[in-house]
């Protein structure tokens, strides 16, 4: 398969998960109706919007290169570098950081 090894599983969702992410105990029916629905749900497409953000350079063949973070001086928080509305948002709504992102009081 062109250096493509699909005999690899991927990423596989344990029932723990499952059940984590549903705050309950499933029952089989509810894993088995779960495992035909996520193909027809927005989760691939989630997926793709996920693996999309991970590049820094939509030309780079690379899917697995992580963005450039901003990192917050007052709280600490990661944000994706090239996310400026989110960057803009986040320093309006930390305490930790005056409107310029500089550290107020006892920042970490």
């Amino acid at each position: 398969m062109s250096g493509d090894d699909r005999t690899n599983p991927g990423i596989l969702l344990a029932r723990d998960q499952l059940e984590q992410w549903a705050g309950r105990t499933l029952s089989d029916d509810e894993v088995a109706r779960l495992a035909d629905a996520v193909p027809r749900s927005p989760i691939p497409g989630a997926i793709d919007t996920i693996v999309s953000e991970c590049r820094t350079d939509p030309d780079d063949d690379d899917p697995g290169t992580p963005p450039e973070l901003w990192v917050c001086p007052g709280c600490g928080t990661r944000i994706d570098a090239s996310q400026a509305d989110c960057i803009v948002d986040h320093v309006k709504d930390c305490d930790l950081v005056d409107g310029a992102s500089n550290p107020i009081g006892d920042a970490r």
